[in-house]
């Protein structure tokens, strides 16, 4: 699934709150709280997941071995991350750690130092100027509150695309869409604002 809000939307005083985000949906929901729950099921069904954070999408994806009922499954607990996502208050410190981990695994690349030299000459106020990553410092004050409200105002189902490839037949992966992801939030009555202006 891939959802359009990305580092540019992070707010000005929580630089790297999308990256933090999409950290934190993987952390349980309503309907499988175990925080390990969809991990461990994809692992016992030689799957894996994982999910990035690019300027203006957050994409994320898993595979699995095939089995009856297995797809099925797994899209019950991933669905649960962007429909009722917990956003524990417990996972918070843990995940900012890391974030900042990461931050600091690429802190020296290359690609990461072109990116931040190429900030340095963007129009300013334009979010290609803001640290994107996000880190300890940037995170460091952020809240439950904070990703809640930034989940509320971005992730809906008017921005979000989602695929599923499996062996089932057409009309039983559209089934498996509408059923598991038909509590997806629609779009907000109020204009999707977005926290920069393109000049």
């Amino acid at each position: 699934i891939d959802v359009r809000v990305g580092q540019f939307h992070d707010p000005p005083d929580r630089e790297g709150l999308a990256h933090f985000l999409e950290h934190m949906l993987f952390m349980g929901s309503e309907r499988f709280p175990d925080e390990n729950e969809a991990e461990e099921f994809l692992s016992t069904h030689g799957g894996y997941s994982n999910a990035y954070t690019d300027v203006e999408h957050t994409t994320y994806y898993f595979e699995l071995e095939p089995g009856p009922g297995v797809l099925e499954q797994a899209v019950d607990r991933w669905s649960a991350f962007f429909t009722c996502p917990l956003l524990k208050e417990d996972c918070l410190s843990r995940e900012i750690d890391a974030v900042n981990s990461e931050f600091q695994g690429v802190e020296q690349d290359d690609y990461c130092r072109t990116q931040q030299l190429l900030s340095h000459d963007g129009a300013c106020g334009h979010p290609v100027c803001n640290f994107t990553w996000g880190n300890a410092k940037s995170l460091g004050s952020a809240t439950r509150e904070d990703l809640l409200a930034f989940w509320r105002q971005h992730y809906n189902a008017a921005v979000s695309k989602l695929v599923l490839l499996g062996g089932e037949s057409l009309d039983e992966l559209e089934g498996l869409a509408r059923n598991y992801f038909a509590e997806m939030r629609p779009k907000p009555a109020a204009t999707d604002k977005t926290t920069f202006a393109v000049g």
